[in-house]
């Protein structure tokens, strides 16, 4: 696959709005699924979200979008995976985040198909050039925000989209159970919000960002003029990941 954000002719431009738009159509099926078998609710959910978000990064050309829909999705759907796949080996859900597909028909099927592909996808894309890791962390920041908000007013406590109303999952634990009895108090939301922010969020920017440096690495020891990389400074790598930066920075 050709790095993302990388400036080049018009077939790697196609590509990219190729690959965009069918993930924008399976985004679609998602939708016309979801509301055809009666939970519309669900089209709220992250990773749903993460894949519109997707979409329209590749569609667009926006670096920013596909590393903020790996840093929204990589620990979730890590987890669902672990949650899926200790079904088929076991026949049970260690974390319940899976149980909807006991009774998946075909549809169902289709419609939670990205939770499997859009992980390898976004690591290949990210990891060959890692742009814009501040953006995409504020990104993935105010996107579960207005998602947690959006479902708590609007959204049914039964459908507990996005953890809006509780952390109701199979994983018994005293945390959870102290949360889900303060799940109406007036500091919930900021607390699920900053829960997310640091352990699911912020080692996925940390690894971005490690990425990053790696191939600043790796272009300086290719580079013809080595004294443009010697000490270079934190505000200046800081400044690579600026908003709006469109290539890796290497001077």
């Amino acid at each position: 696959m050709i790095p993302l954000g990388t400036k080049v002719g018009p077939p790697t431009q196609i590509a990219s709005r190729i690959l965009g738009a069918l993930l924008l159509v399976h985004f679609a099926l998602v939708v016309g699924i979801k509301i055809k078998i009666g939970q519309p609710d669900d089209i709220l959910w992250m990773s749903h979200v993460g894949l519109l978000t997707t979409a329209c990064g590749f569609l667009a050309r926006k670096p920013a979008l596909v590393t903020a829909a790996l840093i929204e999705l990589l620990v979730l759907h890590s987890l669902w995976l672990y949650d899926c796949i200790s079904w088929m080996l076991t026949g049970s859900f260690p974390m319940g985040l899976g149980t909807y597909l006991i009774n998946a028909n075909a549809l169902v099927w289709i419609a939670t198909a990205h939770h499997f592909y859009l992980i390898p996808l976004l690591v290949i894309a990210v990891r060959s050039k890692p742009l814009h890791p501040k953006e995409a962390l504020l990104i993935a920041i105010a996107t579960y925000l207005f998602l947690t908000c959006l479902c708590r007013v609007f959204l049914l406590p039964a459908h507990n989209i996005n953890y809006a109303f509780g952390v109701r999952i199979a994983w018994e634990h005293w945390f959870w159970n102290w949360t889900n009895r303060n799940s109406n108090g007036p500091f919930y939301l900021l607390g699920l919000n900053a829960f997310v922010t640091i352990v699911m969020f912020l080692p996925v920017y940390g690894l971005v960002r490690h990425w990053a440096r790696i191939q600043s690495a790796h272009q300086a020891n290719h580079t013809t003029n080595p004294r443009n990389h010697i000490g270079r400074s934190e505000e200046e790598s800081d400044r690579c990941d600026s908003i709006g930066s469109s290539t890796t920075c290497t001077t």
